[in-house]
């Protein structure tokens, strides 16, 4: 391997914790956008059309990612294919469990109204 591939793909990642690092510090530290985002996720019809809209995106990223980590032609495309499945593996289980959440939702509303409790 060359060294120029290794610290291109040392480079990307670092980069790509930096980001995840950045988005982080500022959810955090900033109440008022912690507040925006508890806002618009608490919306069940919101959270819906984002698991729905984010799962085709996710299976798009996984296989950005794999024929990226398959196909080595260049420096940094097996950093980037990590990134892009790491970026789809996390969007798919946001989705899978947002749309969990919301079908448990629904069958406790549906005990709820049956048993009268």
């Amino acid at each position: 391997m060359r060294e120029e591939s290794l610290l291109t793909d040392i480079v990307l990642l670092a980069l790509f914790f930096l980001l995840i690092y950045t988005i982080t510090y500022l959810v955090m530290h900033y109440p008022e956008l912690a507040e925006f985002f508890h806002e618009i996720l608490s919306n069940e019809a919101t959270r819906a059309v984002i698991a729905l809209l984010m799962l085709p995106v996710s299976i798009v990223l996984l296989t950005f990612g794999i024929r990226s980590m398959l196909h080595l032609t260049s420096s940094g495309k097996l950093a980037i294919g990590f990134i892009f499945i790491v970026l789809g593996v996390v969007i798919l289980l946001f989705s899978i469990t947002t749309v969990a959440s919301l079908i448990w939702d629904i069958i406790n509303n549906l005990i709820r109204v049956f048993t009268m409790v």
